[in-house]
């Protein structure tokens, strides 16, 4: 979390030596933020069991929160670094499931100011020889924050202070809204009725007349 933090802020000092306001963020406006809610609340979640049924659950929810992170960022394709954050979410994501959960190289941990690992949440787990796709896990050391990343989360954080330059200069503000056909979500009052000339011409033309009229006792 500490990282993320740093790259936030380092972004929005970015952002303020580029000419850049946090005003523009008041403006922004994105759809389908349950989706990123629910895949970061997935990855935050803690998963301490270490067997292999707590092991297959915990890969499974890391596996699930990419996805939902991805959907989140395709219906905002629009929006600045979508690619790259779309790229990092798809190679953690082919690494976690064919390897049950993120490798972790016992290398990059020594590199990072690590002397051991010890296994504590049942999403990751110490690189074995028969990983698949080993290279894309988390084998870039940050060694101030003794934190290993992958080639993924690298793009994801890129992005993100990407993403937070761009508002902050006024590069971005909304993104289309995804069609009713593909998210059939509450209309809120905040999405305005479309008029449609021909449906109010069709009512002008069969609206009944008042009662007292039809029944000739209007006059």
């Amino acid at each position: 979390m500490s990282l993320i933090l740093l790259i936030l802020a380092g972004a929005i000092g970015a952002g303020f030596l580029l000419g850049g306001s946090l005003r523009p963020f008041e403006h922004v406006r994105m759809h389908l933020w349950g989706a990123a809610l629910l895949g970061l609340g997935m990855q935050v979640v803690p998963a301490p069991g270490l067997d292999a049924r707590s092991r297959l659950a915990a890969a499974a929810m890391l596996a699930g929160s990419y996805g939902f992170l991805a959907a989140f960022v395709g219906v905002n394709r629009r929006m600045p670094a979508a690619l790259a954050m779309l790229v990092g979410l798809g190679l953690n994501l082919a690494v976690t499931l064919p390897n049950a959960g993120m490798p972790v190289s016992a290398a990059a941990i020594r590199a990072a100011g690590g002397s051991s690992f010890e296994v504590s949440d049942a999403r990751h787990h110490l690189a074995q020889g028969g990983d698949v796709l080993a290279t894309f896990g988390d084998t870039i050391p940050v060694p101030g924050l003794r934190v290993v990343l992958s080639p993924g989360d690298v793009l994801l954080y890129g992005a993100i202070a990407w993403l937070v330059v761009a508002v902050m200069r006024g590069r971005f503000r909304e993104t289309p809204r995804p069609p009713a056909r593909l998210l059939r979500m509450y209309r809120g009052k905040h999405e305005p009725v479309r008029y449609r000339p021909w449906a109010a011409r069709w009512s002008r033309e069969w609206e009944a007349p008042p009662v007292a009229v039809r029944w000739g006792t209007g006059r």
